[in-house]
């Protein structure tokens, strides 16, 4: 009994390990045609420099790509002129900090007896935030955009976590009209 209790305890808090710090909050133009949209290309001469992890050409192509993949798995073609739809982004990183605290007693503190120990750690990461903008192909009309948010910026694991961002950015493209 007691093996599957503490099977239980390390199989939910491996779940919360695994559980993704990405959320994608959208907005769209509810008068918007999105049955009419099937091409899509990226803008032109757009300026997306700024000071973030994300202004380079090596995060450029890899968050491209991902949401490339992401739409033509949709059944979206990808073109690179007269496009029914157009995508933009725009992005910033800032740097994060978390602070973990542990304390440890021992003894009979209410008597002034025993002692304790205090822990204190820091975690500094970058984290970063990515803003997709889909226009008309048409009108140039922003149609729906979507944020990002709460990208935890890790080296090692940069591609994983821009497919991941591209994916759920594509979830929610094109939007339910139940929203």
């Amino acid at each position: 009994m007691k093996a599957i209790k503490l099977a239980a305890l390390v199989l939910i808090v491996l779940s919360f390990l695994g559980c993704s710090t990405i959320y994608v909050a959208y907005d769209y133009d509810v008068e918007a045609d999105f049955s009419k949209y099937h091409t899509f290309r990226w803008a032109k001469d757009v300026d997306n420099k700024s000071n973030s992890i994300f202004d380079n050409p090596l995060m450029d192509k890899r968050l491209k790509n991902a949401l490339n993949l992401e739409l033509e798995n949709k059944g979206y073609e990808k073109t690179d002129q007269n496009a029914d739809f157009i995508l933009a982004y725009e992005q910033a990183s800032h740097m994060e900090e978390d602070v973990y605290v542990s304390h440890y007693s021992h003894g009979w503190r209410h008597h002034g007896f025993g002692f304790g120990l205090t822990n204190v750690s820091k975690d500094r990461y970058m984290e970063g935030m990515i803003t997709l903008k889909i226009y008309d192909g048409e009108t140039d009309e922003l149609i729906w955009q979507g944020w990002a948010s709460g990208i935890r910026i890790d080296v090692e694991n940069i591609a994983e976590i821009i497919n991941e961002t591209a994916q759920k950015f594509v979830e929610k493209f094109p939007p339910s009209r139940n929203k």
